[in-house]
């Protein structure tokens, strides 16, 4: 009967859909690290304009991971933020470099965390894009990184007690530029040097190098997975799709395969 026919096609579409999400939670630790690595790319070359230039950068961040142990999606979106400055004629590539190392040995140095990091940043490229740098910025910057306040003191020139308050102090009177801030902070963070490589013994460096070696293998065979799940996603989505647009017709179906 008709009926039978309209259940029979549901029962086949659903199980075809069925299999394909089965076979994407098979491959969901493959797909979870191409994902990353593709947007991250996307993001890179979007603020970089060419392929050429993306792959430099590229390079550049996979090696830092592997001198730093970090893991490479999270040290690429701190650099992402810092090339947004780039972009905007606020920072050079060089400094960019500077400040992404800096972050990544003190990150290493004091226990930073990933959202620390973020949060960071964003006070960073808030002061940074302003003339005159005010002490709400200053204090998202330092207020995760214990220490940092007293390193930017010293490398402003001030000595003896009271250096980190004497930097405060500068900010709080508007005498520090945007420049002099994104100079003092690149020496300021050298005090931290070398804390990121002395991890590598460590099993969280261990850990995260494996992270990284596998995401690498991940995507040297991007293609052949892609073209593996790209049909299988097309098929998933074309049947979501039918079925939502569908919903009275799949309504009645399943009742009827009740029946059946």
């Amino acid at each position: 009967t008709g009926a039978a026919q309209l259940a029979a096609t549901i029962r086949r579409s659903l199980i075809g859909a069925f299999a394909g999400i089965s076979t994407i939670n098979v491959y969901k630790s493959v797909t979870d690290n191409l994902k990353a690595y593709q947007d991250m790319r996307t993001r890179l070359t979007e603020l970089v304009g060419t392929s050429h230039q993306y792959r430099k950068e590229e390079e550049y961040l996979i090696q830092l991971s592997k001198d730093h142990h970090k893991e490479l999606i999270p040290l690429a979106d701190s650099y992402v933020r810092l090339i947004a400055l780039q972009k905007q004629g606020i920072l050079t590539t060089e400094e960019a470099r500077k400040i992404t190392e800096g972050f990544s040995n003190a990150q290493s140095a004091l226990g930073i965390t990933t959202e620390q990091q973020g949060f960071i940043l964003y006070g960073l490229s808030q002061a940074l894009s302003q003339g005159t740098v005010q002490a709400q910025e200053l204090n998202q910057v330092i207020e995760p990184m214990p220490g940092l306040l007293d390193a930017l003191g010293r490398a402003a020139g001030f000595t003896g007690k009271g250096v980190g308050v004497q930097f405060r102090n500068m900010v709080k009177d508007g005498k520090v530029t945007s420049d002099f801030l994104k100079n003092t902070l690149i020496k300021a963070l050298q005090d931290y040097n070398g804390a990121a490589e002395a991890t590598a013994d460590n099993l969280s460096a261990k850990y995260r190098d494996l992270s990284n070696s596998y995401q690498l293998l991940v995507v040297a065979f991007e293609k052949p997975i892609a073209s593996t799940l790209t049909p299988i996603l097309n098929s998933i989505t074309e049947a979501t799709n039918y079925f939502s647009g569908e919903s009275s017709t799949l309504s009645d179906g399943l009742q009827t395969i009740g029946k059946i």
